[in-house]
């Protein structure tokens, strides 16, 4: 999550690489504005938080499209993928499936959300 923080104070997002900044900004960030947007090293946007876990599903063969980290609402985070290769792996990696959106299969991510604080821990 450091790194995330990092990125978003060198983009400019925020004043410092503060974590208490960072979680502020990724929950004023809503969907459709693409505040918290980055290009992997692949050229697809993806919001920051889910970054790491899509160059991963990638890696070994998913294909995700239209992934959302919940812009601080953690029950709108979804990753969707296209085909049954992709939702055989999903299954095999243990991915909760929450259902279908625009024809595709939606997926609860397992990345920390930036804007959630770490379990155990109350935001301040």
């Amino acid at each position: 999550m450091n790194e995330n923080i990092q990125a978003l104070f060198e983009m400019g997002k925020i004043e410092a690489p503060v974590e208490k900044l960072a979680r502020e900004f990724c929950r004023a960030s809503k969907m459709g504005e693409f505040k918290c947007a980055v290009t992997t090293r692949f050229g697809f946007f993806c919001d920051l938080c889910l970054e790491d876990e899509l160059l991963h599903l990638k890696s070994v063969g998913v294909h995700t499209v239209a992934s959302c980290c919940g812009h601080g609402n953690p029950e709108l985070a979804s990753i969707l993928t296209v085909g049954k290769n992709s939702r055989e792996a999903m299954q095999n990696m243990g991915y909760e499936l929450i259902g279908d959106l625009y024809g595709r299969d939606n997926w609860r991510p397992k990345s920390t959300l930036l804007y959630s604080p770490p379990e155990g821990e109350e935001d301040t």
